[in-house]
């Protein structure tokens, strides 16, 4: 261990110089020491906040950048241009209807695997203990009937009519499913 520090001293690099310049430079790209250094991050990131005179600055450093990457995938994947964007005033019932949850799931999941992986966590699902299926999809637990219940009644909402009445204000066909519909959207609105 000496040896190498005197060899970082005798080129006038500290510790974190000579890691911060090896990991950037492009140049040791594939070196072994870089390798090395990468396989064992976590065991480095774990030392740095087990440090007794660090360990708490380090860990709040690191919740700060992954606050960062969370509302920069965020602002990605909520963009106009990402096309998940959702106007509710300019909706067409066509795309209500095609609206598809898996492929918002998959892009998602794809797009910001930060995120992705947070609400996994907080919505309890360890991926690390359950099953996948052929797409390493998680499979979750069976849903309970009174959930299927609920998106079969929301089936025979007649869509076009709750956009229509919500853009009129007004349901042309006095149906009181709709018009349930339209006074909740404008209490919460």
């Amino acid at each position: 261990m000496d040896t190498m520090i005197a060899a970082l001293h005798n080129c006038n690099l500290s510790a974190s110089q000579f890691i911060i310049s090896i990991l950037r430079s492009q140049q040791y790209n594939g070196h072994h020491v870089v390798e090395d250094l990468l396989v064992h991050c976590d065991e480095i990131f774990d030392a740095f906040i087990d440090h007794p005179s660090r360990g708490a600055e380090t860990l709040q450093h690191t919740n700060q950048a992954m606050r960062e990457q969370y509302i920069k995938e965020i602002k990605s994947i909520s963009s106009e241009e990402a096309g998940w964007h959702f106007g509710p005033s300019h909706t067409t019932t066509q795309q209500v209807e095609d609206f598809n949850i898996e492929e918002m799931g998959r892009e998602m999941q794809s797009c910001a695997p930060a995120l992705w992986d947070l609400l996994g966590f907080l919505l309890g699902a360890d991926s690390s203990c359950k099953a996948k299926d052929a797409d390493a999809d998680i499979i979750m637990d069976e849903v309970h009937d009174e959930y299927d219940s609920y998106w079969d009644d929301l089936d025979d909402i007649d869509l076009e009519g709750l956009i229509n009445g919500l853009s009129s204000g007004t349901t042309p066909d006095g149906n009181k499913q709709t018009e349930r519909c339209t006074a909740i959207v404008t209490i919460l609105w």
